[in-house]
């Protein structure tokens, strides 16, 4: 009534008009004329855009009188491309009658919901030490138009320890800054790693990021002048004996220029079985000590040591003594001074008896000759002895890379004396195919430090077709023994290969294997014949194998005096095992069953069945690693079954002691041992002793000034990667670093190694021949600039797209930093350091000439300092027009 009276027109407000699309897209919409207009008469109608949205077309006009379905306006309605997602109202379109009476129509959009994530890294490049742990951080934002879930995965290399995922819920346009610790265990591969980001959402996998981590081992490696000594003692805890303490030391360092150390030292002692088994599951071997020189060409090894010369003059010589081996490209010698070891519980003395040999070797025309000289005698009941004299020689690569051997010596052994010989043909072409021949003729046999007095070896693969191979190989050996007066064993094996995909492979094999013993009191011998076929596929990190065996035996027992028995039978065995390596560990599973006929097997039947993880971080300390496994023995009652469990745990603590532990329960090892758990304790403390001073220090710190030096109150940089003639160090708590090689050059930051927003002052950078150097990083400032288009009130601004105006920042050296403005007109410098700048436009590439009026604006930027955003004014260039002359047009 109000608006009748003052004679302004009323408005209603007709039924909506609706159109769905996706952000960046145009939509058309028909808005008809409502229908309580009179259709007689013409109607006026007014686009009222809200400004949310581009609306094209007509934006005002009239309808013509006539039907409803003529009378509609059509326009053309962009969805913005940051439209949050749902209903929202663009524009009204207002149609007035004749009579003074106005409806306007509501365009609604549905804009689409999109889901959209973007992760970036906080740094190019990530530095950690062996065994520590990096802090990968990264900004998650919800580049989508509406509310969101996410999940946030890092993964990183094999057997890297697993980190969980991480889960966040963002509003459209906003962020999460997050970091992920992660732990590289101790035995990961120094250099460059990946560490895959992955952003995931209910529906599946939305984008993905990677982080470079880069490993560097700051213990002694080749070439270092650095020690390594690892001082360490374990024990056994059960119920056999008493705990008794054994120490031992490892270590590993150089001695001069390319010598180095290695040395392991247990202490002897004499302890029982389970004792000496629970020791050696945690690396502790009683009795095997030994210390090693190594050059690049040489080895000298001193106590326990072992020796092969050949089959034919002493093969697997083990003894106390010395050792020594050199090669190179024109001679070699090998040679071995010591005495037999005599095992006894929990020691390996050197015993009675000596071990004696030299060998020396001269290339001659590309291939080589060589002689060797044996004496062994080990004097304890049933030693092994021998005496020899040989002379080989091997030729130069016959025809395709075939090298032939031979050798003869002769022989002198405790029951009698004879001539020796080998002949040896092998290739190894670059086609996949390979052979080797032996035959060894050695009087003697094993009781003379030979593997047996007759042996025939022929190996053979080749690759028949692609992703065919066939491998094939046969044997036999003759040889005798103080127990046995006759000992034959042989055999085959064909088995082809098929690639089936690029990660399953399928083989079949078929084999024989046979085996005599003859002593006073007859032959007692087996054979077998079996048939295999086998598949191995490796699925990324999953890999499984399976395997089916049927074939037949005969075991044969013949006496002296007269009569045999020879019962043969069939007998099956199905086997399988999955592995699956990850970050969070290896986890593995087998199971094996085998049945056999009667007289041909220890029992009927039987199964094993076992689980088992390795290398598995304990959460929330990823540093220390979980070893378990169990394992089911079953026989179907033939006798009673067993289950054996077995428990590791390796830990760092702090002030780097190593704790190691590991248990066992194994109603299999011994019946005195079977009752309770075999628990092994060990202590090792890793030192680091350098054997030369540092060739260069240094320190990394934040110059928050700029004056190139390090002022009270600069902090320290942390985990900055610093690099130098191939070395690689990274600063600790304090930001020092330190490397130990010569080099004449000078070091350099890895400034993709900072943190987003510090860069590396040119002010003071390391020098050639520097010993002592600070490397100072400054932080940067961002600064935004904005350009504004600015027009005179009350007159139209013109479209304009910013997007090609390029904005420059000159500091006070003329070092030029450039910035490209959003289609907004915002240009921003992420990262400025410290001084004072001005700023330079360049405006050609606008499509509308705009223009600069006064001096564009200076600013400064100071370490930990916000700058203020800057604005910058643009004008649209004036358009004059003059008055037309007589005779000419007008003109401006």
């Amino acid at each position: 009534m109000l608006a009748l009276a003052v004679g302004i027109p009323a408005t209603g407000v007709g039924q909506a008009v609706r159109a769905a699309g996706a952000p960046g897209t145009y939509q058309v919409v028909a808005v008809r004329a409502p229908v309580s207009l009179p259709a007689d008469r013409n109607v006026a109608f007014q686009v009222l855009p809200d400004g949310t949205a581009p609306v094209l077309g007509r934006l005002h006009g009239e309808l013509a009188a006539g039907g409803g379905a003529d009378r509609v306006v059509v326009l053309t309605v962009g969805v913005p491309a940051a439209a949050r997602a749902g209903r929202q109202e663009v524009a009204r379109v207002r149609f007035s009658g004749a009579a003074g009476s106005a409806i306007e129509v509501p365009v609604e959009v549905d804009v689409a919901r999109v889901r959209r994530a973007s992760l970036v890294v906080a740094q190019a490049l990530f530095a950690t030490r062996v065994g520590g742990r990096v802090a990968l951080r990264y900004r998650l934002t919800n580049t989508g138009n509406a509310v969101d879930s996410f999940s946030v995965r890092a993964t990183g290399p094999a057997r890297w320890p697993a980190v969980p995922a991480r889960r966040y819920v963002l509003q459209a346009g906003t962020l999460a800054e997050a970091e992920v610790t992660l732990t590289v265990p101790r035995g990961a591969s120094t250099g460059s790693s990946s560490v895959q980001f992955v952003v995931s959402n209910g529906a599946g996998e939305m984008t993905r990021a990677r982080a470079a981590v880069e490993v560097v081992d700051d213990g002694p490696r080749r070439g270092e002048q650095a020690w390594l000594v690892t001082p360490g003692v374990a024990t056994v805890l059960g119920d056999t004996a008493p705990a008794r303490p054994v120490f031992g030391l490892d270590l590993e360092g150089p001695v001069a220029n390319s010598v180095r150390l290695y040395g392991h030292l247990v202490q002897s002692a004499g302890l029982d079985a389970a004792h000496l088994w629970g020791l050696a599951r945690v690396g502790y071997f009683p009795g095997t000590s030994f210390l090693s020189l190594t050059g690049p060409r040489w080895r000298l090894t001193g106590g326990h040591t072992t020796q092969t010369f050949s089959d034919v003059t002493g093969a697997n010589f083990w003894g106390s003594g010395v050792a020594f081996s050199y090669t190179d490209p024109r001679w070699s010698a090998a040679t071995l001074l010591g005495a037999p070891v005599i095992a006894s519980a929990g020691t390996a003395n050197g015993g009675s008896g000596h071990l004696l040999g030299a060998q020396f070797g001269f290339d001659v025309g590309g291939g080589w000759v060589r002689g060797t000289a044996t004496d062994a005698i080990e004097a304890i009941p049933g030693g092994r002895e021998l005496r020899a004299l040989g002379v080989g020689a091997t030729s130069p690569p016959l025809y395709a890379g075939t090298l032939v051997s031979a050798e003869l010596a002769q022989r002198w052994f405790a029951a009698g004396q004879g001539l020796g010989w080998l002949a040896e043909a092998k290739r190894l072409g670059d086609d996949g195919t390979s052979l080797f021949l032996r035959y060894t003729h050695a009087p003697g046999g094993s009781a003379a430090f030979a593997p047996a007095r007759d042996m025939l070896t022929v190996y053979g693969a080749r690759r028949l077709a692609a992703g065919i191979a066939l491998n094939a190989g046969l044997w036999a050996a003759r040889d005798t023994s103080p127990a046995f007066n006759r000992l034959a064993s042989s055999g085959w094996s064909v088995a082809p290969q098929f690639a089936l995909t690029e990660w399953a492979t399928l083989e079949v094999e078929a084999r024989s294997s046979r085996f005599e013993a003859t002593d006073t009191l007859g032959t007692f011998g087996n054979s077998e014949t079996d048939g295999r076929v086998g598949l191995t596929a490796r699925l990324g990190r999953l890999l499984g194998t399976g395997s089916a065996t049927v074939g037949r035996a005969t075991r044969t027992t013949a006496f002296a005096g007269g009569g045999s028995i020879a019962p043969s039978a069939d007998h099956v065995e199905l086997s399988g095992a999955v592995q699956w390596a990850s970050p969070g560990g290896v986890f593995g599973a087998t199971v094996d069953y085998q049945q056999n006929g009667p007289g041909v097997g220890f029992v009927p039947r039987q199964y094993s069945a076992g689980l088992r993880v390795d290398a598995v971080p304990l959460p929330g300390y990823g540093a220390a690693l979980l070893d378990a496994g169990v394992q089911r023995y079953d026989w179907f009652g033939a006798r009673p079954g067993a289950t054996v469990v077995r428990l590791g745990l390796r830990a760092p603590v702090p002030g780097t002691l190593v704790v190691r532990l590991d248990a066992e329960h194994n109603p299999l090892f011994l019946s005195a041992a079977s009752s309770g758990w075999n628990l092994v304790l060990k202590l090792e403390r890793p030192i680091i002793v350098r054997a030369r001073p540092a060739t260069m220090v240094g320190m990394v710190y934040k110059d928050l000034n700029g004056n190139g030096q390090r002022d009270a109150g600069e902090p320290a940089v942390t985990g900055a990667l610093v690099r130098r003639d191939g070395e690689s160090v990274i600063t600790d708590a304090n930001g020092a670093f330190r490397f130990f090689r010569q080099a004449d050059v000078p070091a350099e930051l890895d400034e993709s190694s900072l943190p987003f927003g510090l860069v590396a002052s040119p002010a003071n950078r390391s020098l050639r021949g520097e010993r002592r150097v600070e490397i100072g990083v400054t932080p940067t400032a961002p600064v935004v600039v904005h350009l504004v288009l600015t027009v005179p009130q009350g007159e139209p601004a013109p479209r304009v797209d910013l997007r090609g105006a390029a904005v420059y920042a000159r500091d006070a050296d003329g070092n030029v930093w450039s910035a490209r403005a959003d289609s907004s007109g915002t240009a921003v410098f992420h990262a400025l350091p410290p001084g004072q700048y001005r700023i330079d436009l360049d405006l050609t590439g606008l499509k509308e000439p705009l223009l600069i009026r006064g001096e564009l604006p200076g600013f400064g930027v100071e370490a930990g300092r916000e700058v203020p955003a800057l604005t910058i004014p643009l004008y649209p260039r004036p358009i004059r027009f003059s008055p037309q002359r007589p005779g000419g047009p007008g003109r401006s």
